[in-house]
């Protein structure tokens, strides 16, 4: 759930991605792509930000996400060819509203 209300061009933020694979066998030189997001109503951008040595995939919101309301963000990674701890996993904004990374 948005604990705040997101307006277009915040930039919302998914961290602790770590030791994953997506997209390093297609691209093993770079270290940020595009990646596709799935998202039913429209509110973020079609396609993330994905950093993959960082563990981060940054999605624009386009269009208000409201307080209160529940939005369910989808993109595929692989896991990485090391085993490792489930890692713990973050959301943060930046923008013109902010909020602090919280698991």
């Amino acid at each position: 759930r948005a604990s705040a209300t997101l307006s277009p061009g915040t930039v919302l933020t998914v961290g602790g991605l770590t030791g994953t694979d997506s997209l390093g066998f297609y691209f093993p030189q770079q270290m940020v792509v595009g990646l596709p997001v799935v998202e039913q109503t429209g509110t973020f951008s079609e396609v993330g930000v994905w950093g993959r040595l960082q563990g981060t995939l940054a999605v624009a919101v386009s269009s208000q996400a409201a307080a209160g309301e529940q939005y369910v963000l989808s993109f595929e990674v692989l896991n990485g060819p090391e085993g490792q701890e489930s890692p713990g996993v973050s959301l943060s904004t930046s923008g013109t509203e902010r909020i602090l990374p919280s698991p």
